[in-house]
């Protein structure tokens, strides 16, 4: 053929027997006839070929190249790049069909618009009994872009802006620059998934010009053919993967030819683009690829089918976690689920060494004392041959603080980057980060506790997949209720990744039950005294009492001037000092309130202090108004001392099987709270007697050996074992997931409502942005009429002007010209 060719059809195939007669006929039957068909025959071992042949033999035009060996679509679709004559090329799926004058409107719209792209419309056909909705929604994705001039540069506009989508098959391009695109790509590079957003970068990176237009010129089946096999076991879904060889051929195919490329400012800019493209590019099949994982995964693949991931981006474990988090941040349920399970995320059995004890920080709360405390009493202890047991290392978010609790010398210290700044997209620096601190340290096993945040998920894979794999055990600190207070995680969502540890430390028999649920290594272990008993002075009998605790909405600080106003009605002498500070607008608050009920003299709030020793020492009875704690401290401290000591109640906490002669009323009763007080503070004897109680508790309890329960769970962990699943009974288990169902519904109708008001509130800052710009219109409109008519306005309605000018109302404009005997269809006379 020695005629011009306007456009050359390109057809890889492979196996496609049924769809290639009415693929190729659509192809011939085309209206313009200066056309080339050429088709790839991948090494069908179906009659794929024969009827390409066939096709060949009855038309001219069709060429047929042959592949001795399978060798994918992109060596196919490269084949037939080069070996093509036409102005413009054009390429098909061989299960898809054209309509019969798309070549002519096609090639004909590009010329007249001298552009090196053309986009057309296509229909969607559905042979796979998709819903209508579905494929609604599909054609919605992949419209041209009719708006206009594309100005950034088209690779940006694709992967980056998503103006256009990158499918080849929907596309007009020039012939010499797609040539020229495809003589540098690699030769036989084999990519499955995704191998036409490689194609696409390239093309898009060296073409200039765009256009997109309505007509639909080309038929796409949903769910025809082989790339739409969905089969996904484990080597199926490893084709999948071929997503991440795609992201590294563009990375390394886009850096030889920024090599290769005299660079000045224009260029520099295209492939600063090009690389903001070629990260939207990877987190897009990442994402997706993450989507096919959770969705169309067999359940008992999944956790394989992370490795097979994991493995495919060819990268440290670190910064697949970062991927992950980056791209499914919020699909932390279903990822947990996934993994439930899987083998290598079991700590295998070995001596444990060296302890990572991580919390955000170290310094102000009962959580950061406990943490400090304990890191000192492991990095303390000694074996038999008088050699210090573990190696500790205290990681944290901050740098060692000077307001930090006393830590042991032999206390190493790490810092990771904030929690609350690592999330999403900012989270690979933390994963990185931890990975290197337990190289570093060999870390065996890291107690973490950092329980109830979002973040908890990620942590556990950037230790689990960091070098050793070391144990992961997730130390809670509050009572398991408080989660159903929150409106961030969902119930589910903790439960499956609690599964994923290697257990759970609760500080009540009440949470290791609950929590054993879905870990079954959940031991109870009591937090230790930071007061040895012995040592303390004990408490006088007197008038003042104590209030000591963060002034937190959970301590219910506010319940102070409520009990203590009763209080005072049956002894105005007895004076409480408040002991704490954190939120200030609660603290604010709760001087407001003590000044409304006069209570000024009677409550005293002596802010925050490092040494508390001196308040314990001179009150005669410790009062908590918590709604939840999970161990509550003070009330050891408080017993070291011999307070008698009334508190709301909560029936979980351990504290009320270890300390006896504390009164406990129900929540928010200040009535029986201020009797409980005025009848112990006014009767020596009751109060001596519950001194004498609660001092003998905390002397029993002093002698608990913490270390010996934290050493059975490390003695657990080494053997390698995990304990059996304890049995509820079955109404306990109805009970427990009907809680967590509603609670979920709950806080998804909850979330919805928020949503609306939301909406609602944009809706009417939108209406009010939009009446303000009409108002500034009529203010200009007026303005300018009002200085023509200062003009030639006579000095009496000078003031009638101002007035104008003052409320910007057209109304006043006419009631002025009114005046001046003009109506407004007589305002040019009047000038």
């Amino acid at each position: 053929m020695n005629e011009t060719v306007k456009v050359s059809i390109l057809i890889p195939a492979y196996n496609s027997e049924k769809y290639i007669d009415q693929c190729l006929e659509s192809a011939m039957n085309q209206t313009l006839r200066e056309i080339e068909i050429l088709v790839v025959d991948d090494c069908s071992t179906d009659a794929t070929l024969a009827h390409i042949e066939a096709a060949a033999e009855r038309d001219s035009r069709v060429r047929v190249i042959r592949h001795e060996e399978n060798r994918g679509t992109l060596q196919s679709r490269k084949d037939a790049v080069l070996a093509s004559r036409g102005e413009y090329v054009m390429f098909m799926d061989n299960d898809d069909y054209l309509e019969l004058d798309a070549c002519k409107i096609a090639y004909t719209k590009a010329v007249e618009a001298g552009v090196d792209i053309l986009h057309y419309s296509r229909f969607s056909e559905n042979c796979g009994n998709r819903s209508e909705s579905r494929i609604n929604s599909t054609k919605a994705i992949f419209p041209p872009w009719f708006v206009g001039t594309i100005a950034e540069p088209l690779v940006s506009a694709c992967f980056e802006k998503k103006l256009f989508k990158w499918l080849l098959w929907d596309k007009l391009y020039r012939g010499d620059l797609a040539r020229s695109v495809y003589t540098r790509m690699p030769e036989n590079m084999y990519i499955v998934y995704s191998e036409d957003a490689y194609q696409s970068f390239f093309l898009l990176l060296s073409c200039k010009s765009y256009l997109g237009i309505k007509n639909q010129l080309y038929h796409h089946y949903s769910d025809r053919g082989i790339t739409r096999n969905r089969l996904l076991n484990l080597k199926t879904f490893h084709r999948f993967c071929d997503c991440a060889e795609m992201s590294r051929a563009i990375d390394r195919d886009l850096a030889a030819l920024e090599s290769e490329t005299p660079v000045d400012d224009q260029k520099a800019e295209l492939f600063a683009a090009a690389h903001r493209a070629a990260e939207a590019c990877r987190n897009h099949h990442l994402r997706e690829l993450i989507k096919i994982w959770l969705n169309k995964v067999r359940p008992e693949d999944q956790a394989e089918a992370y490795l097979m991931m994991e493995q495919a981006w060819q990268t440290e474990s670190s910064f697949f976690v970062g991927l992950l988090a980056e791209n499914a941040w919020d699909k932390r349920k279903e990822i947990a689920e996934a993994l439930t399970g899987a083998d290598w995320l079991k700590y295998e059995g070995r001596p444990v060494k060296t302890i990572g004890l991580y919390y955000w920080r170290f310094r102000n709360g009962g959580t950061e004392r406990v943490v400090t405390q304990l890191g000192s009493l492991l990095a303390e202890l000694r074996d038999e041959k008088g050699r210090t047991k573990y190696r500790v290392v205290l990681i944290s978010d901050e740098a060692p603080n000077e307001e930090d609790y006393p830590i042991s010398p032999l206390v190493m210290r790490e810092e990771l980057p904030p929690f609350r700044e690592s999330t999403g997209e900012n989270y690979a620096p933390r994963a990185e980060k931890w990975q290197e601190i337990i190289a570093k340290h060999r870390i065996d096993t890291v107690f973490y506790s950092q329980w109830a945040e979002p973040i908890l998920l990620w942590d556990l894979l950037s230790v689990k997949r960091a070098e050793g794999h070391p144990a992961f055990v997730i130390h809670t600190h509050n009572f398991c209720g408080t989660q159903y207070k929150g409106q961030t995680l969902s119930m589910k969502e903790r439960s499956e990744i609690r599964r994923l540890a290697d257990g759970i430390v609760t500080l009540s028999e009440t949470d290791r039950l609950y929590w054993s649920r879905c870990n079954p290594r959940s031991v109870y272990i009591p937090n230790p005294c930071f007061v040895k008993t012995g040592e303390c002075r004990r408490a006088v009998y007197g008038k003042h009492i104590l209030w000591l605790a963060r002034i937190a909405t959970q301590k219910q600080p506010l319940e102070i001037p409520r009990i203590m106003r009763e209080v005072c009605a049956r002894d105005p002498e007895i004076i409480c000092h408040v002991v704490g500070a954190d939120d200030a607008k609660l603290e604010k608050e709760l001087q407001e309130r003590i000044a409304a009920e006069g209570l000024s003299e009677n409550i005293l709030l002596e802010g925050f202090r490092a040494d508390v020793t001196p308040f314990y020492e001179k009150s005669a009875l410790f009062l908590m108004t918590s709604g939840i704690e999970g161990f509550a401290l003070t009330l050891f401290e408080a017993a070291a001392y011999g307070l008698p000591t009334v508190l709301y109640e909560m029936p979980w906490l351990a504290y009320n099987d270890l300390i006896d002669g504390a009164i406990a009323v129900p929540q928010r009763d200040a009535s029986a709270a201020a009797e409980a007080i005025v009848r112990i503070v006014n009767d020596p004897e009751e109060w001596q007697r519950r001194s004498d109680a609660i001092y003998n508790s905390a002397l029993r309890y002093e002698k608990t050996d913490i270390t010996a329960y934290w050493m059975a769970l490390i003695e657990s962990l080494e053997k390698g074992t995990f304990p059996d699943k304890p049995r509820f009974d079955r109404d306990t288990e109805i009970l427990l997931d009907q809680i967590d169902e509603f609670h979920d519904n709950a806080v998804r109708d909850l979330t919805q409502q928020r949503d609306q008001e939301r909406k609602k509130v944009k809706n009417l800052e939108r209406k009010l942005n939009s009446r303000d710009r009409e108002l500034e219109s009529v203010k200009g409109s007026v303005s300018f009429r009002v200085g023509r008519a200062l003009t030639w306005a006579p000095r009496k309605v000078r003031g009638l002007v101002r007035c104008c000018r003052e409320h910007d109302a057209k109304y006043t404009f006419e009631r002025i010209l009114f005046h001046l005997h003009l109506g407004p269809d007589n305002e040019k006379r009047g000038e």
